[in-house]
C-alpha cells in the first residue's frame, strides 16, 4: 500500500475529514488533498506529525509492504477478566447446582442399572423353586454387575457432594464480592 493510500485509510479510520486532519497538522486542506491524490508527499516533520497523530510509526507509513499484525488486541479484552469475575460472582453457584443434578442423575442411573441387573440375573422370587443349577454363574455375574453399578453410584454421590460444596462456596464468595 502506498503512502497516499495509507493516509486516506488512517484518516478515515480515525473518523477525520481532510479539513480535520489539516487543522490538526496546521496545514491547508489542499495540501492534504495533494498527499492523498499522490501529487505530493509530506516532508519529514509532517510525516512525523502524521505518525504520532495516527499512532503508528514512520516506518509503517513509508513501507509499501503490508506489515504483519503487531500484536495489538481489541480494547474490550482489557475488561474481560473483570467481566468474567463479576459473572462468576453472580452466577457461578449455578454451576455447582448443575453438578449436583448431574451427580443425582448418575446415582439414579446406577440404582436403576443395579435393579435391572438383579432382575436379569436372579429373576423374581416367585420363579425360584429351591434348585438352581446356574447358581455359581449367578454369583459371578452379580459380582461383576454389582461392582459396576456400585462404581456408578459412588461416582454420582461424589459428584453431588462436590457440586454442593462448589455451589455453597461460590454463593458465599459471590455474596461477598457483590457487596
Amino acid at each position: 500500500m502506498k503512502l497516499n493510500e495509507k493516509i486516506i485509510e488512517l484518516r478515515k479510520s480515525k473518523g477525520m475529514s481532510q479539513v480535520d486532519l489539516a487543522d490538526a497538522l496546521n496545514l491547508s486542506r489542499q495540501t492534504i488533498s495533494k498527499w492523498e491524490n499522490g501529487d505530493s508527499s509530506p516532508d519529514i516533520s509532517n510525516l512525523s506529525a502524521l505518525a504520532s497523530l495516527f499512532g503508528v510509526t514512520t516506518d509503517s507509513l513509508l513501507n509499501d509492504q503490508e506489515t504483519a499484525c503487531t500484536g495489538s488486541y481489541p480494547a474490550w479484552l482489557d475488561h474481560l477478566p473483570s467481566f468474567m469475575k463479576s459473572m462468576i460472582a453472580r452466577y457461578g453457584w449455578l454451576y455447582g447446582v448443575k453438578m449436583m443434578i448431574s451427580g443425582a442423575l448418575f446415582t439414579g442411573m446406577g440404582c436403576l442399572a443395579r435393579f435391572m441387573f438383579r432382575k436379569m440375573i436372579f429373576g423374581t422370587f416367585a420363579s425360584m423353586d429351591g434348585f438352581d443349577p446356574f447358581s455359581e454363574f449367578d454369583v459371578t455375574a452379580w459380582s461383576v454387575c454389582g461392582t459396576f453399578t456400585s462404581v456408578i453410584i459412588g461416582f454420582g454421590i461424589v459428584i453431588m457432594i462436590i457440586g454442593a460444596v462448589l455451589a455453597y462456596t461460590l454463593k458465599k464468595w459471590g455474596a461477598e464480592k457483590l457487596k
